[in-house]
């Protein structure tokens, strides 16, 4: 607390400069066409490396599909995939991983996630985005456990599998910020 020279208290002053950038709206959609080129280019990319298999060094089994993919994709999503590729462990040795928790649609979805951003088969299955869903949560992945979660509970009760709702049920209930979706399970089965 200051005092003035009268004895009354005298307030610091705070001055704030506020800054504004404007742009013409030229300049508006030069920026808006530089980011879709650059979004389109890292998407492009995305599916031709994973697509073609480009200088891969890992591969990933499931139901008798392999599945091409990089170390460096998977730890820079992953911290589990990051641990485990500098662990002794045989899925390094092999440099191969077998999954058998996951259909291979579900690990085709999780890649091109992972490479890409695409959760096109998430938004239209619900099973889909269920192990999605479960791979988020396994490789720590919030992102795509997010996205998993917001996909099924918005998706209609009468478009889930009742297998899919009977797994949802049984995983969600183990992980409290789940809860929300095994209570959209019930409803499922309910139905």
């Amino acid at each position: 607390m200051v005092l003035s020279a009268s004895g009354h208290l005298k307030m610091p002053v705070l001055n704030i400069i506020l800054s504004a950038t404007f742009y013409t709206e030229e300049e508006k959609d030069i920026r808006v066409i530089l980011k879709e080129l650059r979004e389109k280019s890292l998407t492009d990319m995305g599916k031709k490396v994973l697509g073609q298999g480009l200088h891969s060094d890992f591969l990933i089994r499931c139901e008798g599909k392999t599945f091409p993919c990089h170390k460096s994709i998977l730890s820079a999503h992953s911290d589990v995939f990051a641990a485990m590729f500098m662990a002794p462990m045989a899925e390094v040795a092999s440099s191969e991983l077998m999954v058998d928790d996951m259909s291979w649609q579900g690990v085709d979805a999780f890649l091109k996630f992972l490479y890409h951003g695409e959760i096109d088969s998430a938004v239209v299955s619900s099973t889909i985005a269920f192990e999605l869903l479960k791979a988020g949560h396994k490789y720590q992945i919030q992102a795509l456990e997010k996205i998993g979660k917001e996909l099924l509970y918005l998706e209609k009760d009468y478009k889930f599998e009742m297998s899919t709702a009977l797994d949802m049920f049984t995983f969600c209930g183990h992980i409290d910020k789940l809860k929300p979706l095994q209570d959209k399970a019930v409803r499922v089965m309910k139905s």
